[in-house]
């Protein structure tokens, strides 16, 4: 008896089994772009709280020196270990190189950040319609972060840019984005980011 009951017992056949794995690569294939996505947007918002703790550094610093922001175009330096203790605010996480905590001594002619920054501005600029600083290239779900003067920061799609006419400062960084990346070229290739 023990042995019929074992012949009537059958494991899966292999159209079951076929079924199955394709069913799993489907759900793969559907579910694999949500999840990119997903961690972009996560990198997105950590981008963004990094340009909002650079504005409130900004800030601290025109405090102190009249409403007068750092006067040098790409120049942060005056901010980092008096207004921004972690240099890792300057970088962006999807920004590709390797990652390492940056320890930067004071004085470092070297500081490396991926926001490009417009200096020379005070901050009684059209503080609400005026980018203070962005990223280096539109890396988030296809558009960018945006510092503006008052401290607020926000992503906008490439092209909406050009559909408000009231935002200042964007032609300026896209010039300096342009003289950066002429400098880069010139030098040798860095996947640290702009020197600063």
């Amino acid at each position: 008896m023990s042995a019929m009951r074992r012949a009537d017992r059958r494991g899966f056949t292999f159209i079951e089994l076929m079924t199955v794995w394709a069913i799993i690569t489907i759900l793969a294939a559907i579910l694999f772009p949500v999840f990119a996505r997903a961690r972009e947007k996560s990198r997105q918002v950590t981008c963004l709280t990094n340009l909002v703790n650079i504005g409130a550094a900004l800030k601290m610093y025109g405090y102190e020196h009249f409403g007068h922001l750092p006067p040098t175009d790409n120049d942060l330096r005056p901010l980092v270990t008096r207004y921004i203790y972690d240099p890792e605010v300057l970088l962006c996480p999807s920004a590709r190189r390797e990652k390492g905590r940056l320890d930067i001594p004071e004085g470092n002619p070297d500081l490396v950040s991926d926001y490009v920054y417009r200096g020379g501005l005070c901050d009684d600029d059209h503080p609400t319609q005026t980018i203070v600083a962005d990223e280096i290239a539109t890396l988030h779900n296809d558009g960018g972060n945006y510092l503006f003067l008052d401290g607020h920061a926000k992503w906008m799609s490439a092209g909406s840019l050009s559909e408000h006419p009231e935002i200042e400062g964007v032609t300026e960084l896209d010039a300096l984005r342009r003289e950066e990346d002429r400098a880069s070229e010139a030098d040798s290739y860095s996947p640290e980011g702009p020197r600063l």
